[in-house]
Formats: C-alpha cells, structure tokens, sequence
C-alpha cells in the first residue's frame, strides 16, 4: 500500500549516495518557496529510507522547514534496493567514479535477480540450474556471473571492463593515497577518458613500484622472485640467452581477481597482451630452448572469439616460436558444477571441460644435445609420453589464495621431461610459486617475475624465503 504524509526531516534517513554532487539547490529551492509547497513528494520506503527526492529534501532544509510531504512506497528488500539505485541513474551520464561507485550497488542485486532466475529454472528445468541431493547449488555459472555484472554495468552507461579499471584505480588510491588519488581525482569528473588513465596508472605503478629481487640459496643452485610486470622487467635481470625452459600459465582473460590486478581486457587487447609477452619470453630463451604454456581451451570474455588456446597459439607462432605439441591435462571432475543449459534438452546444453592444455612450443630445433644430469625414470618416461596427464589441481588455500595457481606436479613434470639438471628456468606469471618450488626439487635455477605483490609474499612463504 502506497500512502501519503507528513514527516519530520530528521526522521528520514539517507543512505550512502552514488550521486555526491546535488547541483545548484538555489533555484530548487527559490520554486518551493515562491510556489509555498512541493509538487512532488519525498518518497520513503516503510523505514523511512529515502528513496527518491535528495535535492527536494536538501531545498526543503535551506528554507528551514522541519516537516516535508513523504510518499511511502511498501517496497522490501531487492525491490526497494532496485528502486533507489535506479533513481540515481535516470540522470545519466554518471562520471566514471560515480558510475563504478553505482555498479558497486547494482552487482549484487543483479546476481541475486540471477539466483532467483536459477531458482526458477531449477522448478522448470530451464537454463543454469543444478539439483544436488534434492539441494539447489547457490554457486553460479561462470556464464550468469558475466551476465550479471554486464547487465548491471550497462544500467550506468558504462562496461564492466570499463568500471574494473577504475575500481582497480580505486582500491590502489585507497591503499595509497599519496600515489595514486589524483588519478583517481582525474576519473572523478564528466567525461573522464579511462582507457588513458589507466594507462597512466599502470606506468605509474610500475615507476613507483619497481621490480624488487628475492633469493635463496638451495644445494648448487638459485631460486630469484622478481616483484613487477613481467613487460616491464630489464631484460638484465632475466639471464637473456642462458634461460633453457619457460614454463607459465598467462592470465586467461576470464575475469578471475588476481588481486589488485585486473583478468579482464577485450579481445584486440588480449591478443596484443599475448603477443608482448611470448615475444619477451622468445627473446629471453637459449637456442634449442622449450616453452610450456598451461592455458585452458575456454572463450574469453566478451568480443573474443577464439579459445584462449587458439590465441596463444597462433601469437606464439608470429613471433617466431615453433609448435611441438599439446599436452592434456586432465584435472578430474568439477564438484561445482551449476551451468547445465538446456538441461535434459538438446537446443542449448552447456559443455564443462576437466581438461586444460598445455602448450609445448620451441625456439630454434627440438633435438637439444645433453648438457647436464637426466632425473626422469623410464617409467616416468613412459607415463609422461602417452595419453593424458590425470592428476589434481591446486586448491587456491594451499596456493597463498591464488584463484588459478597450478599444482607443483605440473612443472615437476615438465622439468624432467625436457630438460637437465641445473637448467636455467624462467616463470613471467609466477603467481604462488609453483614452478620455483618445482625448480627447488628437481634442482633447476628458477627465475620468477609477478605482478601481484600479495602472491609474491605467499611464494615467499612456501619456498622459505626469510623476511
């Protein structure tokens, strides 16, 4: 029931805003008071949380009045949350700041519309559902989890990829406002250009926050962790020529939170992305040097039309290295699975792959002459050479909270099957540190480079680094 009244001013309650800026009051306020009432109500859910009316309110107070007409609204819960946020974007255009700010709201009322959808399909055996044990999952799909935060970007006038970039300048002002706030203050304005500011954010932090070197002595060997971008670091500090394997798995472009850092770019830049950096890992590696890259055979995000697989692929043959071939690894079944399609329905199923790739690439020619100590068994040989490898991935609570860290039996098995003891061994996405402890154990040198510092402190801390 909708009902109409007097309220006192003070008993309103406003809430955090995304729209800071109210304009000029003056004029507003100079119409109410020739006028001698407002045209239209304050409107209030049955708290007395404002719904729609902040500038009438604000008027209402600089004429000094107590009391102001209230229209309730009897709306609860994502009702009510819809309608107040959808009241601050009706004024379009938001700047970049608000409009992250807004997003921010709208990104969990539009995944729990997605949930409540789910619980719909699961009723009619529609899309995106999934029945376990007669319980519906409350996980979503990594396809409802891109709807929802498209469709609640696209309310603020923005892209997602878009309002990621700020919220990434955002939450390094916020850490460090010294550094990074006047950006910020530059994304806080009509008109903004994000693409540029974020452009001199990134080169900013890689000014501010250069590339810091970790090691440890282990046996004849050296582990070294590099703290930056891997496009960013001195060819110097990379061994240039001695390195024998590169073994890595990228960012994906799926959108996963790599901390501060975003996983999120449209398909041109990823490919771009891409090519820099195999290209860098081409120039770092010795002759006859391989190149194992751990990638999944998944579509990126939004306008990218080729696997993540494919991607690599062809960017790693552009820039000179030559294709092997393709491990399989299969990590076993998913326990959390909730995107099925059309379930029990042929017209749209969804496929969910247990398997990812690994790509073998090299530099120069694949026969490399012995130079050092071979550590793999022939049975090891044997299992290693056909069919698929079937083992486990890497929980992200024993990997320092990295969402996409692969096991240490991966690289483990790629160190002994191509290369020698006391190899040289690059990882420029090192994340938690799985090659370098496999680098530990197998006695090869290992180079790390990552950007996250989060995820350098967990490597630290699982290869023993000492503070």
């Amino acid at each position: 029931m909708n009902m109409d009244e007097e309220r006192e001013i003070a008993s309103i309650r406003v809430g955090d805003r995304i729209r800071r800026a109210l304009g000029d009051i003056g004029p507003l306020a100079e119409n109410i008071r020739e006028v001698g009432r407002m045209l239209h109500p304050i409107v209030v859910d049955q708290d007395g949380h404002l719904i729609a009316g902040r500038r009438r309110l604000e008027a209402a107070r600089r004429l000094g009045w107590t009391r102001v007409p209230v229209r309730v609204l009897d709306l609860r819960g994502l009702l009510a949350r819809k309608a107040e946020a959808s009241e601050n974007l009706y004024r379009l255009p938001l700047n970049p700041v608000e409009a992250e700010a807004a997003w921010q709201v709208l990104l969990p009322m539009a995944r729990e519309a997605a949930r409540e959808r789910q619980k719909e399909g699961a009723k009619t055996g529609g899309r995106g559902h999934k029945k376990t044990l007669g319980k519906l999952s409350t996980r979503f799909s990594v396809p409802e989890v891109r709807k929802a935060r498209s469709r609640a970007a696209k309310a603020t006038g923005y892209s997602h990829r878009t309002l990621e970039k700020v919220q990434v300048v955002r939450e390094a002002s916020e850490k460090d406002p010294d550094k990074y706030k006047p950006l910020l203050d530059k994304l806080d304005k009509p008109n903004a250009k994000v693409d540029k500011v974020f452009s001199e954010f990134k080169k900013l932090k890689v000014k501010l926050d250069p590339p810091a070197l970790a090691s440890s002595e282990y046996g004849d060997g050296r582990v070294r962790m590099l703290q930056g971008d891997f496009l960013q670091v001195p060819l110097s500090q990379l061994s240039v020529g001695s390195v024998n394997m590169v073994i890595t798995s990228p960012p994906y472009n799926l959108a996963k939170g790599y901390g501060a850092e975003g996983d999120q770019m449209s398909a041109e830049e990823y490919r771009a992305f891409t090519g820099k950096w195999l290209a860098k890992a081409y120039a770092v590696l010795a002759d006859k040097g391989r190149c194992c890259v751990n990638v999944p055979f998944d579509v990126g995000l939004g306008d990218q039309d080729l696997p993540v697989y494919s991607i690599v692929v062809q960017a790693a043959l552009a820039v000179g290295f030559r294709y092997m071939f393709t491990i399989v690894w299969h990590k076993g079944p998913s326990s959390k699975r909730t995107a099925w399609g059309s379930y029990g329905k042929p017209s749209a199923p969804h496929y969910q792959s247990e398997c990812e790739a690994v790509v073998v690439l090299y530099k120069g020619s694949w026969a490399r002459p012995p130079s050092g100590t071979v550590d793999i068994t022939e049975t090891e040989f044997q299992d290693w050479t056909a069919g698929p490898w079937t083992f486990p991935g890497q929980p992200a609570a024993q990997a320092g909270g990295h969402p996409a860290a692969f096991p240490v039996e991966l690289p483990k098995r790629l160190l002994k099957l191509f290369g020698y003891v006391g190899d040289t061994v690059l990882d420029p996405f090192m994340g938690s540190g799985s090659t370098l402890l496999a680098c530990k154990g197998c006695g090869r040198e290992g180079i790390g480079v990552e950007v996250e510092p989060s995820y350098v402190k967990a490597a630290a801390e699982r290869l023993g680094f000492r503070p």
